[in-house]
């Protein structure tokens, strides 16, 4: 009855919680807390509260619930509830403050800082952050593309393309005119775009005939099923990640 949601949770915990050395250390620290702390009202809410939170995120049951407003490919967002980072530093101050001599606080105070350094990773490498060379300050390629489309002498530009590109296309050229926009919902609901991402050339070329759709965008780590120019859809620009087609003018 609540696989989906028991699975849906699974998922975003493991998208949230990355190595898992700051939710140790999270857990560590409320433990720290409900034996050191004699405040009971921050041990009320940094223990307390955190314990009851983290077992109504884990609730399928709360989960079915909220289904309807809030979109299931952010659920890990529910886990941002947790004070995490609070917590860990009022223990961490707690601990520094116990210890007697100033001696063992300079010492607790230096290990803390080398075990949270070493839990983690630099969030500033090129695994998150890339050198742009354009002033919309958008992926290069997405530029490039879009520049390449609207610099057709053609009547109308409409793109079947890939969701990865979707926010980025419409920042440079406003009248290039896309087959769908961010949605609110999962973009698994939309049946084309899954065609797309599978590489049935045939039912995706035939949908954006009909509607007069002249560039189609792969992804070029997709298997395409036949070549689209098949279809009368030629290579018009490759690039590092996406092949762009555009309809043969008759």
């Amino acid at each position: 009855m609540f696989s989906e949601n028991i699975e849906i949770i699974k998922q975003s915990f493991l998208e949230y919680k990355g190595s898992g050395m700051y939710l140790a250390l999270y857990f560590i620290a409320i433990l720290y807390i409900f034996l050191k702390e004699t405040d009971k009202n921050i041990k009320t809410f940094l223990g307390y509260f955190s314990i009851v939170t983290i077992f109504i995120i884990l609730n399928p049951i709360f989960n079915k619930c909220i289904d309807t407003f809030i979109n299931v490919n952010v659920y890990w967002r529910m886990f941002w509830l947790l004070p995490v980072g609070i917590t860990i530093a009022y223990a961490a101050v707690k601990l520094i403050q116990d210890r007697k001599e100033n001696k063992e606080k300079v010492i607790v105070f230096f290990s803390i800082c080398l075990i949270i350094m070493a839990s983690g990773k630099l969030v500033y490498n090129k695994e998150n952050f890339v050198k742009l060379n354009n002033w919309y300050k958008i992926p290069d390629e997405a530029n490039i593309i879009a520049n390449a489309i609207i610099s057709e002498n053609i009547n109308y530009r409409r793109v079947m393309l890939p969701e990865t590109l979707v926010p980025y296309i419409r920042q440079v050229e406003p009248y290039i005119e896309l087959q769908y926009g961010r949605q609110p919902i999962s973009y698994n609901d939309n049946k084309l775009l899954q065609e797309l991402k599978d590489g049935n050339v045939k039912v995706v070329t035939e949908y954006c005939k009909a509607n007069y759709y002249n560039f189609i965008i792969f992804d070029r780590k997709t298997v395409l099923s036949i070549s689209p120019e098949y279809f009368e859809y030629n290579m018009f620009l490759q690039t590092e990640n996406y092949d762009v087609y555009k309809l043969v003018e008759k």
